[in-house]
């Protein structure tokens, strides 16, 4: 994907950064994310923290739910489901919080409940960091510069002000009027 868009914008044109993200649970701070963190916690809070992902249903060989919601606290346990992760799904899903299915969580690290130990016992994240802990943003311009680029080295491909009233996505027409040939993909998800 980075190599789609340095094709655009090279990568002398773009910062790197690192996510410095924190979690609020009751009044204390900790870094994000919660479960490779917990060893921030007091050490009551962190005991509490640890039994709950121990018999998390991941952790006691129950099948992987099919539900997003179900399978936060199949995976990280019931503490951590109720303190943080359904509460802040649902804030950024909303009404479609409960329809969210697993598939797409393969994407996710997968932060195991002895990495989570370990972090306790040794006072430092473990586990694979996620895929936004480092992010590129333009050191110029801002971030539509890339995708300004990107329409610009297709133009004569792309119809400004055209009003969409129907789009059959199957047979790839616009309007009855219009066929596209491309589907521009990234990763498995498509636009």
């Amino acid at each position: 994907m980075l190599d789609f868009l340095f094709h655009f914008m090279p990568q002398e044109e773009w910062n790197l950064f690192k996510r410095d993200s924190h979690i609020e649970i009751g009044n204390l701070q900790i870094d994000h994310p919660m479960e490779a963190n917990i060893w921030q916690m007091n050490i009551d809070n962190q005991i509490e923290y640890l039994k709950s992902i121990a018999v998390a249903g991941c952790n006691a060989g129950i099948k992987k739910p099919e539900l997003f919601s179900q399978w936060i606290i199949w995976k990280l346990g019931r503490r951590i489901a109720d303190d943080y992760m359904l509460p802040y799904n649902q804030k950024l899903f909303g009404s479609k919080f409960e329809e969210l299915g697993t598939y797409w969580l393969e994407k996710l690290p997968n932060v195991s409940f002895e990495e989570t130990l370990r972090s306790c016992i040794e006072k430092k994240p473990y586990g694979k960091e996620p895929a936004h802990t480092f992010f590129y943003y333009p050191k110029k311009y801002g971030y539509g510069e890339v995708w300004r680029r990107m329409a610009d080295s297709i133009k004569n491909k792309i119809i400004y002000g055209y009003k969409v009233k129907m789009l059959d996505v199957v047979n790839r027409v616009i309007n009855n009027e219009i066929f596209f040939i491309f589907n521009l993909h990234t990763n498995d998800w498509y636009v």
